[in-house]
This record gives structure tokens, sequence and C-alpha cells, in this order.
């Protein structure tokens, strides 16, 4: 009979498998065992296995040669068992001692030469059944099946012979992050992924989920380098050392570099597209109206870009200003493919702008309104300007620094009504402390 144990949806095992193998071939419960054809002995009376690597001899004594057999009309008993390795040559990368290790079967095997014969049973194959939870849950394997094959003795009684079938995972001998471009550097890959903790050990085993993680940050190096319909792939090449050892490389196709020809702002009233593209660091086109030309558009940059128009504004007064996402609009493309320009499109919605009413302050114990008000340079009727209540703040926090509060946190909270915002600067003063010495200062200076 045969267990097959490769594909399993029992919940007696299922969980744990997963949980300690997540990105192994998932298990599915075994069936009920089935009935074999008849096993075949060959003419020497032994049975073949591991796809004939092995062969199973009859029990025989050492001295005598006479067969050694159980008590006629016995059932089934446990004879034989073997790990296998059919589909890598039988050759495993796991010293198959490991295997035996988590393996509770060899508890079950008959002892000929002592007449000692145990029993193929419901119990033993609930035995062989958590073998396979266990070997699972190494994570070393990519395929597990078990069978149990009848070696009939010359009694007529049979002996059954446990045979693991173990496929093992693939183990990485070496990484090749760049095959296919020469835009990154197998380096630089590297290097990203030590800082973002991501590591690839040689002679580790296949992992998909790794592999997947670094494949997305190879296309996003090639996104910052402008290729934004780049491809990253990962495969294996099997490799001559030996079975089951391949090298890992990630195959990149670059597609076209993109470049912005052009910027083009929609829903901007109040700042022309040159005077808002001026305030962007980095994705602002190239070249200037008389001197044409286009710059590679880095998406992961448009951020500190957006950030910047934002604070143009602000510090002009308009406190709703809004950029929207950005789209990529193609112009054409280079003769030979390799480049793509476009039109940057940025969506912008500019609000109302905003003069000051009332500019307040709030949760300030320890430093009064009246001496940081003029630190703000703004009053009631001026325009909003953002940049004034930043430098505001360094020099609030410079106040209250000299303190002690060295954790003050300032921020501002804002109120319009029609054309005008009363602005409050509310005060987390935080915990006040003291140089050593200070403090008893402090209290001889005001005592109780």
């Amino acid at each position: 009979m045969r267990i097959q144990t490769f594909l399993l949806a029992s919940a007696l095992w299922a969980g744990p498998a997963l949980a300690q193998a997540p990105i192994a071939p998932a298990p599915i419960a075994p069936a009920a065992p089935v009935t074999e054809k008849p096993s075949v002995l060959n003419a020497e009376g032994r049975l073949p296995i591991c796809n004939g690597f092995q062969e199973v001899p009859p029990p025989i004594h050492p001295e005598t040669k006479a067969p050694l057999l159980p008590p006629a009309g016995s059932g089934p008993v446990v004879y034989f068992m073997a790990v296998c390795f059919p589909t890598q040559g039988n050759v495993p990368l796991v010293e198959a001692q490991t295997y035996l290790y988590y393996m509770q079967s060899p508890d079950l095997l008959s002892m000929p030469s002592q007449n000692v014969w145990k029993p193929y049973n419901q119990a033993a194959e609930q035995t062989i059944i958590g073998d396979h939870k266990r070997l699972w849950a190494t994570n070393f394997l990519d395929d597990l099946k078990i069978e149990a094959l009848d070696f009939p003795f010359s009694n007529g009684v049979i002996g059954k012979v446990i045979v693991y079938q173990l496929e093992e995972r693939q183990r990485i001998k070496n990484t090749i992050y760049n095959e296919g471009t020469k835009v990154i550097e197998q380096a630089k890959v590297e290097e990203r992924l030590r800082d973002l903790g991501i590591t690839i050990r040689l002679d580790s085993f296949v992992d998909q989920a790794t592999e997947k993680r670094v494949a997305n940050v190879i296309r996003e190096m090639m996104v910052e380098k402008g290729y934004q319909d780049a491809k990253v792939e990962p495969y294996h090449e099997a490799l001559p050392g030996g079975p089951k050892t391949v090298a890992l490389k990630f195959k990149v196709t670059e597609g076209p570099k993109i470049k912005i020809s052009n910027v083009d702002f929609i829903g901007n009233t109040v700042f022309s597209d040159g005077k808002i593209r001026g305030r962007m660091k980095t994705n602002k086109g190239g070249g200037f109206w008389i001197f044409p030309g286009s710059s590679v558009y880095q998406e992961d940059k448009f951020e500190e870009d957006a950030e910047m128009i934002v604070a143009y504004y602000r510090d002009r007064g308009y406190l709703q200003i809004n950029v929207g996402e950005p789209n990529l609009k193609p112009i054409r493309d280079s003769k030979d493919g390799k480049e793509r320009f476009m039109t940057l499109e940025i969506p912008i919605s500019e609000g109302q702008r905003y003069k000051v009413d009332k500019f307040e302050f709030a949760g300030n114990d320890k430093v009064p309104a009246d001496i940081m008000r003029p630190l703000f340079k703004m009053k009631s009727g001026d325009y909003y300007n953002e940049k004034q209540i930043r430098e505001g703040f360094q020099k609030i926090q410079e106040i209250y620094g000299s303190g002690g509060h060295f954790e003050m946190t300032p921020y501002p909270e804002f109120k319009p009504e029609g054309d005008k915002v009363n602005v409050t600067i509310r005060i987390n003063e935080g915990k006040q402390y003291y140089l050593p010495g200070q403090h008893d200062d402090a209290r001889q200076r005001h005592p109780a």
C-alpha cells in the first residue's frame, strides 16, 4: 500500500507545517492507504526500491544462510525502511542521518536475527504519518511521499518495506542581480540589500518570498534611474556541481528610459507653470525655453518636489494648497526605442489665500505669549507665511531649551473664517531637565 504524503490537507499537521515553512510547498493531508499492485521480486529474491538504486534482500541467518521468517499466519510486519532521493540521483544535500533524527519509524522495525517481528498496523501507520509532519516541518523539502511496499516471505507472510522518497529544495551557490543590464551594478544591489536587512546567503535554500522582495528592490533601483517600465524576473539555473544546486539570477528587462521634456501644471491660476517648476528640485524637465532638453524622471523624488511646491504656496498664504498624483503623458520614443520622452502632468488645487486675523498661543505656562509673539514676525492683517512660523519655532525652542525644556514641541492650529484665519501656536512644553547641581541651586534661590 502507499501513503501519498506530498499533498496534504489534514489539520493534523497542515497548520504546524505551514507555520514553520511558509515558503515551502504547502502539504496536503494523506488519503487513506490504498492497495498497491503486488511487489515484484527479482531473480535473486530481492525487491528493487528507490528507482533501482537499492535492493531489499530476504532475511537470512548470517552464518547458516537459513531463511529467517515470522510465524506462519502472522499479519503484516514492518521489515525494512529506506530513505531515498530518486530525483537527485539518490545523493542528498543534507546528510541522511539528519532526516533520520526526525523519524520515529526506525523504532517500528522488526529484528529477524532476534526473532522479533513488529506488526504493521494502524498505530504503525500513524507513526509514519507523524514522520511526514516532522520531515516536512524541517523546511528542507520540495516534495515527499512515503510508500509501504509488500515483500512476500516464503511462508506467505507479508513484510512491509517503508520507503521515504524525498526531494530536497534547491540550494543557491551563487547569485547575479543584474543580468541583462549595465544600469545598476552588482555591488550596488548588494549594498542596498544590506541596508534593507535582506540577505540571500550562499548555500541556502531557495526562498521565493525573499526572491520576490529582492526583485522589487532591483526594480525600484531601475525606476530611480528612469526605467519606469523595467521588469525583474528571478530564475534558477542548474549548476553542474551537484544535484539541486542552482545559480539564482535576476533577469532585468530595461524598457525605455523615461525622460521629462515638459512639466505641465493643471489647475494653477495664481502662479505660472515656470514659477512653480522653478521650485522643484528634480523632476522639472531639462534645459531652458531657448535651449530645450529633457531630464530623467525619478519617481521616488516626486514627493520631495511636491513638498517644495506646497511650501512655496503656504509661504504666501495658501493654506489649502494640494498637489495631486502626477501623470506621465507620452510624447515620442527615440529612434532606437531606448528613450521615451514624456510630459509630466501635475494637478494642483490652490485654494483660498488667507490673511491672519488672530495670532494666539496655548499651552505655554513657562514663557508668556508677549515674549514669543514678536519672534514670529506675523501680525493681524498679514498674509499667512509658513516660513515665518518655522523661523519662530526655532527661536522659541531656543528659549525653552535654555530653561531645560529640551522636549518642547510647538505646532500650529488653524481656524479659517472666510478669507481670514485664526492661528494658534499650541505648545507642549514637556518635562523640564536640570543639569547636575542646577536643581539644588534653584531651590536655594526660591525656597518653599
